[in-house]
């Protein structure tokens, strides 16, 4: 074999070894972020959605409209207690 085609095989088998490494390494990162963020899927967690401007809770109407105007005492805020871990 002429030093060409050892390159060009070398070479190919280098691309398939880095092409299954960032396959593992998107796993990987998936893996980590959804472990920190799977406490949002757990039974009994909660999130209180605030808006910036306003530093008030995120109210849902009931004909489906959205507003930051809701006091933490309004029954419409969603949802009324604080986020549980």
């Amino acid at each position: 074999m002429t030093a060409v085609k050892i390159f060009h095989s070398l070479l190919k088998y280098y691309n398939i070894l880095l092409s299954y490494y960032r396959h593992l390494m998107c796993g990987l990162f998936y893996m980590l972020q959804f472990d920190a963020e799977k406490w949002k899927l757990e039974n009994g967690s909660e999130v209180l959605l605030y808006s910036l401007s306003t530093h008030l809770p995120v109210r849902v109407k009931p004909d489906g409209t959205v507003d930051a105007c809701g006091d933490f005492n309004d029954p419409l805020g969603l949802p009324s207690r604080p986020i549980t871990r």
